[in-house]
């Protein structure tokens, strides 16, 4: 289920595994342009330079 909020930026994702999905979370991210915090505390330590790397590269192509 795709929360409310982003129903129109998100098609349906396929199900049939992650070489299906590798696609979409591009569309997804690019998009969206952030990481969701809810469920990721393995991988929160990584948002910073994520997000950094994120708008080093919007300066870039601009």
């Amino acid at each position: 289920m795709i929360p409310i909020l982003y129903r129109y930026l998100v098609r349906q994702v396929p199900k049939a595994g992650t070489t299906d999905t590798k696609h979409w979370y591009g569309e997804y991210q690019r998009l969206v342009h952030r990481i969701p915090s809810i469920g990721t505390t393995n991988t929160q330590r990584w948002y910073g330079a994520y997000q950094a790397l994120v708008q080093h590269y919007q300066r870039v192509t601009e």
